[in-house]
């Protein structure tokens, strides 16, 4: 048994190292409705507010907004294929 687990530390700290380091923004909102938000005038109103230093910032708002420009300046690199599908979306 121990043997075993000293074989298996170096693979999962090297898997672990490795998913620690991949280049991904927070998955936390890939299920997110966008098309409520882009439905709903009060709430785009106020993420657009939070974006253009208008407005306070919800903490989502905030996170896109940290996000965001570096999203855009590396043509959504580190985007989940769930997050490039939000972001193509039209209101």
């Amino acid at each position: 048994m121990l043997r075993t687990l000293l074989l298996l530390a170096p693979l999962l700290l090297a898997w672990s190292c490795q998913a620690a380091t991949a280049p991904s923004y927070t998955t936390r909102w890939d299920t997110i409705d966008i098309d409520q938000i882009l439905k709903n005038d009060r709430i785009l109103k106020k993420y657009i507010d939070c974006l253009m230093d208008r407005g306070k910032c919800s903490p989502d708002a905030q996170e896109l907004k940290k996000v965001l420009p570096e999203a855009m300046q590396t043509e959504c690199a580190k985007c989940t294929d769930a997050q490039k599908r939000l972001a193509g979306k039209n209101y």
